[in-house]
């Protein structure tokens, strides 16, 4: 914003000149004010999506595991030698990295 001599002087050479630059600052503000409550609104959703998809993550690598160990029981229960494999296979893979994890969290 202009100085009060500055507008004094604005106001001199053109009456209402001052009164204008008012309302451009106005202007120019509200256009501020909207673009940071958009941007505000942007990431509140984008973190609502990341916050969804952390659960279906964490909520897949918890059961995996359980369904990988009860598909193989319920496969070698029907004699399903190969199919028991893979689904012990894709247990223990998954089962893995959480098994070391609770291990280095107790030392």
């Amino acid at each position: 914003m202009p100085t009060v001599d500055e507008f004094a002087g604005y106001e001199r050479i053109r009456p209402g000149a001052a009164d204008r630059i008012i309302t451009m600052a106005e202007k120019s503000l509200d256009a501020e004010i909207e673009a940071q409550r958009t941007s505000n609104e942007v990431a509140a959703k984008d973190h609502k999506a990341q916050n969804i998809c952390m659960i279906i993550a964490t909520t897949a690598y918890s059961i995996l595991p359980i369904i990988g160990f009860g598909s193989a029981v319920v496969c070698a229960a029907l004699g399903q030698s190969v199919a028991a494999a893979f689904g012990a296979l894709i247990g223990a893979v998954t089962a893995g990295p959480q098994i070391i994890q609770e291990i280095r969290k107790k030392r």
